[in-house]
């Protein structure tokens, strides 16, 4: 392989990267725009209501199996928000009121 071949496959690699990295980023502020209105939906529900809303359908939010954000309640007073892009899923958890990343394996 010559030097010329090194070079433009060495772009090509780098190109496909970057574009992978944009289309990420791009998803990732998306979703958590949704997740944000989801969360906010959540608590304001909770307030008017006095409880956790049993799915997403009773904060009127119809979405399909797989996403992209999931809402999830225990029996308590407690819920988590999540969504994934690429192999990251994001979570935020109501009792802390924090977000917290960790790597999803499909395995």
């Amino acid at each position: 392989m010559n030097l010329r071949s090194v070079a433009l496959i060495t772009v090509v690699f780098a190109l496909f990267v970057s574009l992978t990295a944009c289309g990420n980023q791009t998803e990732k502020l998306e979703k958590s725009g949704i997740a944000d209105w989801v969360i906010t939906r959540v608590e304001n529900f909770k307030k008017d209501k006095g409880r956790l809303p049993a799915d997403m359908h009773e904060l009127d939010y119809y979405v399909t199996e797989g996403g992209p954000v999931f809402y999830d309640r225990d029996s308590g007073s407690k819920y988590n928000v999540s969504y994934e892009v690429g192999w990251e899923q994001y979570t935020f958890e109501s009792d802390t009121q924090e977000w917290k990343e960790s790597s999803v394996s499909y395995l």
